[in-house]
């Protein structure tokens, strides 16, 4: 485990006077992470980016307070993260060789898939960005809301552990470890149908997501499969991607349905 030093607890101190509202908003974003935090600075480090970090220690004596910012805790947020996934894939694909292994993982830390959980976590509300960096937009890019998760993996890790670490994990990659482990033995309906609507219609199956519900670490979307203007099937799935392969999967049946009838 991992505390920061005196000056950095004061200087993230001092972030919390700087927004009287800071406290609060902390206190939300441990609810929705379902962990609480025994040293609150390790989380604030999580949350702070560069940006803001390197404009208030300009402002600073250099001998006196100085902010650090997220990137040492997103190194180690990103070490924890693979091995506990790992680690995961190991005990429930004991019959999965390597290379498949490796691909499932990199899928699941994807910076794709840590946006997602981010944003169902609401983690850009709460980053702590300079003002230029807000102004275009930084809270919403993909790339720094991965980084944060990571770094507040990291920071989970050096405040309560390897154990908290791989409850955290548990909770928000459940789902997607085993939509994971079915894309093995699922057939791929996606590429079946677009395959057959290109050779048959020359067209290719687009898919929207119309709805989504549950909490926000446990929703559940609707996808529908579009084709030739016509809706073709509809799914439901924990990810957009389980979903759309769901309505694929309809669409597929109806695809090759009417075109049985087609040559009857």
């Amino acid at each position: 485990m991992r505390s920061l030093n005196i000056a950095q607890q004061q200087a993230f101190r001092q972030l919390c006077e700087r927004d009287e509202n800071l406290p609060s908003r902390l206190q939300q974003l441990q609810q929705r992470l379902g962990y609480t935090f025994g040293d609150q600075t390790l989380l604030l480090e999580a949350l702070t980016h560069s940006s803001l970090a390197r404009s208030l220690n300009n402002d600073c004596d250099p001998n006196q307070l100085q902010y650090s910012w997220n990137e040492r805790l997103e190194f180690l947020g990103d070490a924890v993260l693979g091995l506990v996934i790992g680690d995961r894939l190991m005990q429930e694909q004991p019959q999965v060789a390597e290379g498949d292994l490796s691909r499932m993982r990199a899928a699941l830390i994807s910076e794709a898939a840590l946006a997602t959980t981010a944003k169902k976590l609401r983690m850009g509300d709460e980053l702590l960005l300079a003002r230029g960096e807000q102004m275009s937009g930084g809270a919403g890019k993909d790339s720094m809301l991965a980084d944060a998760l990571e770094a507040l993996i990291g920071a989970i890790y050096a405040d309560g552990g390897l154990e908290s670490a791989q409850d955290f994990v548990r909770l928000f990659w459940g789902e997607d470890l085993a939509a994971a482990s079915q894309d093995l033995t699922e057939p791929d309906y996606k590429t079946t149908l677009q395959e057959l609507a290109q050779e048959h219609l020359g067209r290719t199956p687009t898919y929207e997501t119309i709805g989504s519900e549950g909490p926000d670490h446990r929703l559940n979307f609707t996808v529908v499969c579009h084709l030739n203007d016509e809706v073709m099937g509809k799914g439901d799935g924990p990810s957009k991607k389980a979903a759309s392969q769901a309505a694929a999967k309809v669409a597929l049946q109806r695809f090759q349905s009417l075109a049985k009838e087609a040559q009857l």
